[in-house]
């Protein structure tokens, strides 16, 4: 009964997508899946992200890289950086 007083509430696209996603899950999360590779970035490489402009890379591995911004360390997912 909640579900459907939910499902009242939040009649966007996006929620009735999930909801379906919900409902075609194993286990009753949604699962989501990337397919190709990361950017691989090396210590020291000069790198930009959208948000926090440029900075160097400090530390990196397949997914996650750690990065020197001007505003502080911060640690960024790869496909989310670019090659200054």
């Amino acid at each position: 009964e909640s579900a459907a007083i939910l499902t009242q509430q939040y009649s966007s696209p996006g929620w009735s997508r999930m909801q379906q996603n919900l409902a075609r899950a194993s286990d009753g999360v949604a699962k989501l899946s990337r397919t190709g590779s990361y950017p691989k970035f090396s210590v020291n490489e000069r790198v930009f992200h959208k948000k926090f402009g440029y900075g160097e890379v400090q530390a990196a591995d397949e997914k996650l890289v750690r990065v020197a911004f001007q505003t502080g360390v911060k640690s960024v997912r790869a496909e989310f950086l670019e090659r200054a």
